[in-house]
């Protein structure tokens, strides 16, 4: 009677399969997220909020394999992958869960042409112990192996083989291939590559220019794999603060992602030199078309944005020691991912051989991030740790650095001390890329597996971050609640005032937040003040609203005593303008989107007028038409469109 009642049910859902948590009441599977699955195999990761769950979950009544990578500090589950077999139709009762299963290892070989010579590197039969998925329904495991000739390993290269064996024989091939290794002899290398499964030749390329500190990756459905779509439900992702919600009313757009600036070692959509100035669609907390797809759930979309995830392997942002392993400023303290470090403490091989992508940390993106939480492959979780690793490497962190501080009157705190240079602070950045690191930090940290050595690592400069921004904002006298008044070019070309980007401010401000969000303590005394005063430019008296959200503020000007901060509003208004002489830059296509967010925050905080301001920019930038089609600022600029509401 049982399994009738089942049976009945299932027909009805076999379209939209619940996700229970645990319980199979009516209250229960009200609350559980819902992902709709088309036939064949499914493997996603999925996020629940804190105390949801507890045990191994069940996809509807399909056979499911839960496997856990990080948990709550209650021990319930935080973030795991999920694999379920769905039925190519027709219904079928509860079953128990199968056993262990055999599987033949697909024929795997790489094969180099380097200057004439095959190097080969030949997956191996016997499977290995270093399991990223392990159960009744699908193993997942690595192999780590440089490509060989003449019995010699190649010096540069490597390949990691990411083979997910199913329980009916099917099979997917993850491969990445290297050149991250931290020697003198680091180089590009040209070769041409096949991927042959035994006679089969699945992937082929020639005169590949492998760029040193770069990897690629490419993956394949073997054996007849049929690899299902999934459409998740992301209200968990959303209450858990692992992602921002966004605006329902942002529009649909749709993007290619074929052709040359999208193989292997390319770019995507992303400008080779990241460091660029000008908006682009991937410089928001979380790229445009990420937040297309979060919205609209369209698998082209998605597409994009797992390409781009595949693409964050071309930047020059890994670098390794010789065991394969990330190098860390808490094994070398004060490393430099720059020629200008200090001898032993930068890469030893040739930085004129990275090619000709740039990454710059002022203008970082998010780019693994969340195609690592919606497929939970483990090639995205690596992508998400190196850049997150890279933004400490790139940061100047050795001493010299702690003794610069003294200039901000910052002696007596005891963060800097001599021999600073593993504790990962990112004040050598410009405020923006303090921001934009921190984010890349906070979301690595929170959500790596619990048994990634990386994610302690991470985690603790966090931590360092965060009380830092707060030993700032006690210590930096400035009456309107001005920071970071050094940091601005303008202060060195325009004496003898003192400038400020209140958007810089704003950037950090939202990633103190998401940082808070994922759970990592501090920083909250900084973002109370630069929201107070983001918040008095647009409900005080003495200054313009409309003035409310400039490139640059005058705070104040340095003297023969030092430097004087204004005390008023007026003052700062009538210095920056020059009394209205001075148009007022847009809010639309400049910074009311940035703007909203800490307006946003203002109304979480309760201060007064702080909703009528958010609710006046929001209008500006929701309904009023920016471009010739009539669509709105944060409709064009997606990334920004973070919903407030809920």
């Amino acid at each position: 009677m049982k399994e009738f009642v089942w049976i009945i049910w299932f027909l009805k859902c076999i379209l939209a399969v619940s996700v229970l948590t645990s319980g199979c009441g009516t209250q229960a599977r009200a609350q559980a997220p819902v992902i709709t699955i088309a036939d064949g195999w499914a493997t996603f990761g999925q996020v629940f909020p804190q105390g949801t769950m507890r045990e191994p979950i069940q996809v509807g009544i399909l056979p499911t394999q839960t496997d856990v990578k990080c948990r709550w500090a209650d021990g319930s589950i935080k973030f795991a992958v999920v694999t379920v077999a769905t039925p190519k139709g027709g219904a079928y009762p509860v079953q128990s869960r199968a056993a262990d299963f055999a599987a033949n290892v697909p024929s795997i070989v790489a094969k180099f042409t380097i200057a004439g010579q095959v190097w080969t590197a030949e997956l191996p039969q016997a499977e290995t112990a270093d399991n990223w998925l392990k159960g009744p329904l699908v193993r997942e495991y690595r192999v780590r192996l440089s490509p060989s000739n003449a019995g010699q390993k190649h010096p540069l290269l490597s390949c990691i083989f990411d083979v997910r064996l199913y329980q009916d024989g099917t099979a997917r091939l993850d491969i990445t291939v290297e050149n991250c290794l931290n020697q003198t002899a680091g180089n590009s290398v040209v070769y041409d590559v096949e991927i042959l499964n035994g006679s089969t030749s699945l992937f082929k390329r020639t005169n590949v220019t492998h760029w040193w500190l770069t990897r690629w990756r490419q993956t394949f459905s073997l054996n007849g794999l049929q690899a299902a779509e999934t459409k998740l439900d992301f209200e968990p992702f959303y209450r858990a603060k692992a992602l921002p919600r966004y605006l329902g009313s942002i529009k649909s757009i749709t993007y290619p992602c074929d052709g040359q600036a999208f193989d292997i070692l390319q770019g995507g959509s992303i400008r080779a030199y990241m460091g660029d100035v000008g908006g682009r669609e991937e410089l928001a907390p979380y790229p445009d078309w990420t937040a297309r797809a979060l919205v609209w759930g369209d698998p082209a979309q998605f597409a994009y944005v797992k390409k781009h995830g595949d693409l964050a392997a071309s930047w020059p942002v890994h670098i390794q020691e010789l065991d394969g392993s990330p190098i860390t400023i808490d094994k070398r303290p004060g490393f430099w991912l720059d020629p200008r470090g200090d001898v032993g403490n930068k890469p030893l091989g040739n930085m004129a051989a990275t090619g000709p992508l740039k990454p710059e940390v002022n203008h970082v993106p998010s780019l693994a991030f969340v195609p690592y939480l919606i497929t939970g492959d483990r090639f995205y979780a690596d992508e998400t740790g190196y850049w997150a690793n890279w933004v400490l490497l790139w940061s100047y962190q050795n001493s010299g650095q702690c003794g610069r501080c003294s200039n901000l009157g910052l002696t007596s705190y005891s963060q800097f001390k001599p021999g600073c240079g593993s504790e990962g602070i990112l004040r050598s950045n410009q405020v923006r890329g303090m921001a934009w690191g921190l984010r890349n930090l906070a979301d690595a940290a929170a959500y790596l597996p619990d048994a990634d050595p990386l994610k302690n690592y991470l985690a603790a400069k966090v931590a360092n971050n965060l009380k830092y921004l707060d030993g700032y904002a006690d210590l930096y006298a400035s009456p309107l609640g001005a920071m970071f008044c050094d940091k601005r070019p303008e202060n060195q070309s325009k004496p003898p005032y003192v400038y400020i980007a209140p958007w810089e401010l704003d950037y950090l401000t939202w990633a103190i937040d998401r940082a808070n969000g994922h759970g990592f303590p501090g920083g909250e005394r900084f973002a109370k003040k630069h929201v107070g005063l983001i918040h008095s430019l647009f409900t005080s008296a003495d200054y313009p609203r409309a003035y409310a959200a400039p490139y640059l503020l005058i705070v104040g000007e340095r003297t023969a005593a030092g430097v004087v901060y204004y005390s008023d509003l007026k003052k700062v208004w009538s210095v920056t303008f020059g009394n209205g002489s001075v148009k007022p830059a847009q809010f639309q296509g400049y910074y009311g989107p940035e703007s909203r967010l800490m307006l946003g925050q203002a109304v979480r905080h309760g201060l007064r007028g702080a909703q009528e301001a958010f609710d006046w920019v929001s209008k500006i930038e929701l309904e009023q038409p920016f471009n010739q089609d009539g669509t709105s600022d944060l409709n064009r600029r997606a990334g920004w469109a973070i919903d407030f509401s809920k």
